[in-house]
């Protein structure tokens, strides 16, 4: 029989009461009380615990009455804030109890969102790095990782996980703003401050990954901030292209360089979306990613749109330049509307003034020539440059003040997405209902998203899909002629940016990746849904 402190209501007045078994340190009228206050039962059949216990929690979480926490709640709402009470406290969620969906999020997917936060720890890496990692068992306790998979591509998945903790901020945000009484903006407030505490994790990681380059000199190419790196760890990688460089909390971190454009487009996400969500309420996030972004920027402006590399490897100290965004001039465009958009919103009237010049002269250059010509990627070898298509376009439109420029803009969109909508995405989808609202588009990205959740529920068995070639599916050259429905897809790392006509695959089951290819759609269409509903 366990012994607990907490506050609770006796009489109409709060006090301070241990908690043994199932009694007590008040009056029975107050046990009959609480045993009929909706609150309290219904958090009680939500954790398996007993209507005292929860009656304390409640007050101890949401310092108010747990008769009046709920009022004005729908029942998806005030399941909701139950199941952030339990989350808050460190309480399980019974599986068999039920969950009122909130619009279209049910309490499925709450749960998966809460998991795959849950799991975030053992796959976030100095803040700036996620990626797969291996358990010793089947069972993935949290906390024994043995091994992680490859850094090269983890700022990318930062990046994105980055932009889903920002919409959670916002989601939080909205619901504190219209919250019925006191408990009710308490607890979104607090969950608020879980989301921020992660930004303010991840923003000076990506700082460090963004302005290390400036100790990175040869004997021809200083050092400078803006050369954006793979990943920036204090663990050695023997590795050519991996770096030793001092930063400014007095460590070295390896550098890994060779940067390509999936690390700009999926960083810039992060940067961007927690720029608009979080930063109006936080200086340091506003001005640090304001400055970092125009630094990122302004390097690719005065190398000609090239990357400079001082030197080539740690056997060749001569520089090696990288024309990335002289072949890919439409990312061009991306990078120009961010630096425009931060000095808009938090810049000087200089700023404003030099990020409306380069993007007046970006958009006559790159405009119509290639964004006209955008079309979803079919090849199964390049798929995932849809994804950076995407993010890209979303970063362009989203952000554009000029009422005909963006329609110019949106219909460039419109022919990449109405490419890749036949390709069940819901990664795109969140993005183009964003940007288009298009009301049929949103079933489909929770659909979507529901079907992620049988894909992963089938992770860590080998995916045969070849076997039923000729049976059920049309195939052709080793893949599938249709999209695969979404539960058929063999398991990756971030499924939407690979080929949906992959026939095979699979992965070890005691390998884990972070599902942020659900978070980020989730709590992106939850923000389109709940907090800034576009306008079609």
């Amino acid at each position: 029989m366990g012994t607990e402190r907490g506050a609770i209501r006796c009489d109409g007045r709060t006090i301070t009461a241990v908690v043994i078994g199932l009694a007590v340190a008040c009056g029975g009228s107050a046990q009959a009380e609480l045993a009929g206050t909706d609150a309290v039962d219904a958090l009680a059949d939500l954790i398996g615990s007993d209507p005292l216990v929860c009656a304390s929690l409640i007050v101890e979480v949401t310092g108010s009455d747990p008769s009046t926490l709920l009022e004005g709640l729908t029942p998806g709402e005030a399941t909701e804030l139950l199941e952030l009470i339990a989350d808050l406290s460190g309480d399980s969620i019974n599986a068999e109890a039920a969950h009122a969906a909130v619009g279209w999020a049910t309490g499925e997917m709450r749960d998966t969102a809460r998991l795959m936060e849950e799991y975030i720890p053992d796959h976030l890496y100095y803040g700036a790095s996620i990626t797969g990692v291996v358990y010793p068992t089947a069972d993935w306790e949290l906390g024994t990782v043995v091994s992680k998979d490859s850094l090269a591509h983890s700022a990318i998945w930062a990046g994105h996980y980055l932009a889903s903790v920002s919409f959670r901020y916002a989601l939080a945000k909205k619901h504190r703003d219209t919250t019925k009484n006191y408990g009710q903006s308490v607890v979104w407030q607090k969950e608020m401050d879980r989301a921020l505490a992660r930004v303010h994790e991840m923003v000076p990681a990506f700082h460090r990954l963004i302005n290390i380059s400036k100790n990175w000199s040869s004997a021809t190419v200083p050092g400078e901030p803006g050369l954006l790196f793979r990943h920036a760890v204090p663990e050695q990688f023997n590795r050519s292209d991996t770096w030793p460089l001092p930063w400014d909390d007095g460590q070295i971190y390896w550098c890994r360089a060779s940067v390509t454009r999936d690390i700009y487009a999926g960083v810039m996400l992060g940067l961007m979306v927690t720029f608009d969500q979080v930063g109006p309420d936080d200086a340091y996030v506003r001005n640090t990613i304001r400055d970092d972004v125009m630094i990122l920027t302004d390097y690719l402006v005065r190398h000609g749109w090239w990357v400079v590399q001082p030197q080539s490897s740690t056997t060749n100290s001569n520089p090696s330049p990288n024309p990335l965004f002289v072949l890919n001039p439409a990312h061009r465009l991306s990078m120009a509307q961010a630096a425009r958009h931060v000095a808009r919103v938090a810049g000087t009237a200089a700023d404003q003034a030099k990020w409306e010049a380069v993007w007046a002269a970006e958009l006559a250059e790159v405009g119509a020539p290639h964004l006209l010509t955008s079309r979803a990627s079919t090849s199964n070898d390049s798929y995932y440059s849809n994804n950076l298509e995407y993010l890209c376009h979303y970063n362009v439109v989203s952000r554009e003040p000029n009422r005909a420029t963006r329609a110019f803009l949106l219909q460039a969109f419109a022919q990449l997405d109405d490419g890749a909508r036949l390709h069940m995405n819901a990664h795109f989808d969140a993005m183009a209902y964003g940007l288009r609202g298009q009301p049929d588009r949103l079933p489909e990205g929770v659909l979507h998203l529901k079907q992620w959740i049988e894909y992963r529920s089938r992770w860590g068995q080998p995916v045969v899909n070849s076997a039923r070639c000729g049976v059920d599916i049309q195939c052709s050259g080793g893949y599938a002629v249709d999209p695969l429905p979404i539960p058929d897809r063999p398991h990756s790392d971030f499924l939407w940016q690979r080929s949906p006509w992959k026939l095979d695959g699979g992965y070890n089951p005691l390998q884990r990746e972070p599902g942020v290819d659900f978070l980020l759609p989730y709590y992106m269409l939850r923000y389109y849904t709940e907090v800034a509903p576009p306008t079609p």
